[in-house]
């Protein structure tokens, strides 16, 4: 089910993937690029391939904690909150 309900998703450099504040559900992962993520401003990390981030707002329904924006060209695959909950727990949402 969970990669039957991913999507993938190309991103040019510079494009922001998230905004820290905005509503969100989704979680991504990083296919292939990198992404820096910021909060409040300050650079915090950089994640390439392999990496994800989403996972506050997937869980929670809670507004963006960070901003995401892609360094270079990157491929993400997009994860819909119901298949992540899934996936972490072995049970759907309820």
């Amino acid at each position: 089910r969970l990669a039957q309900s991913a999507r993938r998703v190309d991103v040019t450099a510079s494009s922001p993937v998230v905004v820290q504040g905005q509503e969100g559900s989704e979680y991504y992962l990083i296919d292939v690029g990198q992404v820096s993520v910021r909060v409040d401003g300050r650079d915090v990390r950089t994640l390439g391939p392999g990496d994800g981030f989403g996972e506050i707002a997937a869980i929670e329904g809670t507004r963006r904690t960070a901003t995401v924006t892609a360094v270079e060209a990157t491929r993400l695959v997009v994860i819909d909150p119901e298949g992540f909950i899934e996936a972490v727990t072995g049970h759907p949402r309820g």
